[in-house]
């Protein structure tokens, strides 16, 4: 293992981190790409329903940009789990001072990410308002929250930041657990759905009660702390977990 005693912790994190940049660069692209898909299918497939009221029959289409959040929320993830695996870890060795700050640096990275993919959600989420008042010849019915005033628009920016961190630490988690053994990549998903469906036969509203402790709170400074915090928790089990395995494992 390398030593820091040249280098501080600080200036090992920073040059890790540089090095991260530019080799996740691709990281991007694919949020790009992955962000021009959630749009498309946001416009194509709106869902259709139809209603009665007085003896007259409504067709309508619910556009929304759930396809959008749900795709990134996925790229975030499995970026996440792939910034863990055992070739990353190996080709990052020349410039790691130590495991530590190797998390550290994929830490803030995984942050600017989420900050990166909540920035341009809201962004694509306004394209498709856009092209739906543009470019639609549909009888155009403005939802609540179709436009948002500066207060809406900085919290709505502010939760799915959060919403892409929390899930990064959880993909991160999930890849530094593989990394113990060479079988848990295969095993773990298997133990996962597992533990998910005995704790739903057991409780069945357990996953509603969790969503809601998140994502039902109504106070953003709260729905801050609680994500922040959870994330750490995340984080410092990674690296919890990952002291228990060389660099170059």
């Amino acid at each position: 293992m390398m030593s820091l005693n040249k280098m501080d912790l600080s200036a090992a994190v920073k040059k890790q981190l540089n090095y991260k940049m530019k080799v996740y660069v691709g990281m991007f692209s694919s949020l790009v790409f992955v962000q021009v898909i959630g749009i498309f299918f946001s416009v194509v497939s709106p869902l259709q329903g139809y209603s009665t009221m007085d003896y007259v029959e409504i067709e309508y289409m619910n556009y929304n940009t759930l396809n959008i959040i749900t795709l990134t929320s996925l790229w975030a993830l499995i970026h996440a789990i792939i910034m863990t695996t055992k070739n990353e870890w190996e080709n990052a060795f020349p410039f790691v001072g130590n495991t530590l700050s190797n998390h550290l640096a994929n830490m803030i990275f995984l942050v600017g990410a989420s900050i990166v993919a909540g920035i341009v959600t809201i962004l694509a989420s306004f394209t498709v308002r856009v092209y739906l008042y543009y470019f639609t010849d549909e009888r155009f019915v403005m939802s609540p929250g179709f436009v948002l005033n500066g207060g809406e628009l900085l919290a709505g920016t502010v939760t799915v930041i959060l919403h892409f961190l929390l899930l990064c630490a959880v993909g991160y988690l999930l890849g530094t657990v593989t990394r113990l053994h060479r079988l848990l990549p295969v095993l773990l998903p298997i133990v996962v759905i597992g533990l998910l469906i005995t704790i739903n036969y057991i409780n069945h509203e357990w996953m509603m009660n969790t969503i809601d402790f998140y994502y039902g709170e109504t106070s953003m400074a709260v729905f801050l702390m609680k994500i922040v915090v959870t994330a750490g928790i995340l984080f410092a089990c990674s690296i919890a977990i990952s002291s228990r395995t060389e660099v170059r494992k």
